[in-house]
């Protein structure tokens, strides 16, 4: 570990001691606490994504209020977002509610979550039976759980009466309002979605997903622009903003860096970039024109869902973002090697992460920095990359027609972003692993395909191919660093330092194969002229290879 780190330039090392004093100086002068109040302490770690610890805390709160319907309705749903492997006993938590359904102090309270816990397992027949149990037809939350229940049963009419009647006693407005419009959209009832956007009081519970399928479907092309184009660019905040930027920034360097050859015009990397950025809003335009035609036609449970995501995102997204690349391409008189299509697809790639970067770290917080960076971006890189170097390969190495090869990657592409997608933090959670393993073979095939288009590159010169621009480890990790820093500070500041520890710990173990990955095959760049390397090879064989030779 001594040699590693003293093997790192000036520039990473003292980015990794600012993190490692920031931690210390925090922990040792600076430290913020957890609330005392077990409720509110509960709704941090919530928000710090931590449901396990949190339901230690909402059980000292249901055993300090154990009437209050708001306490132990979100001890319900926190018990079942917190997975099952981390000591979750489902048993013990219906055996609770059951002996409180003999108090009739108690029992509405008691049926209304043993209702919830009947539709988190989604056995709506049952649900609905607990949930009529409950006899003060004003309580909160009931009316939606009985809508929700109603329309999992395929009774539409009733679930919308009793949407209807949250909403009229002031409920569960978050649920009910939002719920309902979808309701009115699957039936295609858009006066009754224009009478919910019409009210104030409920409009502001309707997210851009819904209000942008509701101005598609109404006709109202300059609502839908709005919602499109411009929502999003003011939405975002100014620190979530210019920590996109400088991820941006970073690969943006790398890129400039790593084209030793015949570097591309500045004009035209920034015009990718800026493409790129507008091709992710122009993906939301192709995904909703593509959605009334491709969801009616999908299968219910998993199929459907897993086909939804291949066409709906992976297709959708990669479309979008290979179009600034044919733009660029065109206008480009300069892309006359192969790492040229290849550093404009990933340019076009990277504006598109850029503005997705901001919105999810205004939507999630910025303890999310540091993953953005070491993987999600690092995919659209190599999804988009790979389109790219199908293309460059063809054109400029096997001089053959470049379409068919760029169809079939740009196939393949959707295909694993669907995949990746879909496996994701779906249940069984083992299935995440199937993610992990796509998003590492992309990273090595990425290093790869960056080492064999400047192989081939009719510009190469030994000297440079020698260079210290092939060496971005420092870069690298001292952008780790800077961001890790970014997210500790953010988690200690929103949450309490206990938090930002231990998402340190977490967030460090479950990252640490994509650092090593990512930073093996992009840290440091060995050529080896006319050399095609195989786009699976670990960079420690391409080295050892280039050694050899």
């Amino acid at each position: 570990m001594k040699g590693a780190v003293a093997a790192l330039p000036w520039t990473a090392r003292i980015s990794l001691l600012l993190l490692l004093a920031v931690i210390i100086v925090l922990n040792a002068c600076g430290r913020r606490h957890l609330p005392d109040h077990p409720f509110d302490r509960a709704i941090l770690l919530r928000a710090a994504g931590m449901p396990a610890r949190a339901e230690s805390a909402l059980e000292q709160a249901v055993m300090a209020w154990p009437l209050d319907l708001e306490i132990n309705r979100l001890y319900v749903i926190n018990h079942y977002e917190t997975p099952p492997g981390a000591g979750r006993d489902d048993r013990a938590l219906e055996g609770r509610y059951l002996a409180l359904t003999a108090d009739p102090a108690s029992a509405d309270m008691a049926h209304l979550c043993l209702g919830e816990i009947r539709s988190l397992q989604n056995r709506h027949p049952e649900a609905l039976e607990l949930y009529l149990r409950v006899r003060n037809p004003r309580l909160r939350y009931l009316n939606s759980g009985l809508a929700r229940t109603y329309y999992a049963l395929g009774d539409a009419a009733r679930a919308e009466a009793h949407y209807r009647l949250e909403i009229a006693l002031g409920g569960d407005l978050a649920s009910a309002v939002p719920e309902l419009a979808r309701l009115y959209l699957a039936q295609g009832r858009l006066d009754q979605v224009s009478e919910l956007l019409a009210d104030d009081r409920l409009a502001r519970y309707l997210n851009a997903g819904i209000r942008r399928e509701a101005a598609l479907r109404l006709g109202d092309w300059g609502a839908y622009a709005r919602i499109v184009f411009l929502e999003p660019v003011l939405y975002v905040q100014l620190g979530a903003a210019l920590s996109a930027l400088v991820i941006c920034g970073i690969w943006l360097t790398f890129f400039r860096r790593i084209d030793v050859f015949e570097q591309e015009p500045l004009a035209l990397v920034l015009l990718a970039l800026v493409l790129g950025a507008l091709s992710a809003e122009g993906s939301l335009v192709l995904g909703d024109a593509l959605e009334p035609v491709l969801r009616p036609r999908l299968p219910a449970g998993w199929p459907g869902d897993l086909v939804h995501s291949v066409i709906g995102t992976g297709i959708v997204e990669e479309v979008a973002k290979f179009v600034p690349l044919l733009l660029v391409a065109a206008l480009s008189r300069h892309d006359n090697e192969p790492i040229d299509l290849l550093i404009y697809g990933s340019l076009s790639a990277l504006g598109f992460a850029t503005l997705e970067n901001a919105l999810y770290f205004t939507g999630y917080g910025l303890d999310i920095v540091f993953s953005r960076f070491i993987i999600s971006t690092v995919l659209h890189l190599s999804m988009t990359g790979s389109v790219a170097y199908a293309w460059g390969r063809a054109q400029f190495i096997r001089r053959a027609w470049p379409a068919p090869r760029v169809a079939s990657a740009l196939v393949l592409a959707a295909l694993l972003h669907g995949l990746f997608n879909y496996f994701l933090g779906r249940p069984p959670q083992q299935l995440a692993a199937v993610s992990i393993l796509i998003g590492l073979g992309l990273a090595i095939a990425y290093g790869n395909m960056i080492v064999n288009c400047l192989n081939f590159s009719p510009y190469f010169r030994r000297s440079q191919a020698q260079g210290s621009r092939l060496q971005n480890l420092g870069l690298l990790a001292g952008t780790a660093a800077l961001l890790i820093s970014i997210g500790y500070l953010y988690s200690h500041y929103t949450y309490s330092t206990e938090v930002a520890n231990l998402k340190l710990l977490s967030g460090g173990a479950s990252a640490l194969l994509s650092v090593l990955v990512v930073f093996g095959s992009l840290g440091e760049i060995t050529l080896m002229q006319g050399t095609t390397v195989p786009l699976l090879q670990a960079a420690w064989r391409r080295r050892r290879t280039s050694m050899e030779r």
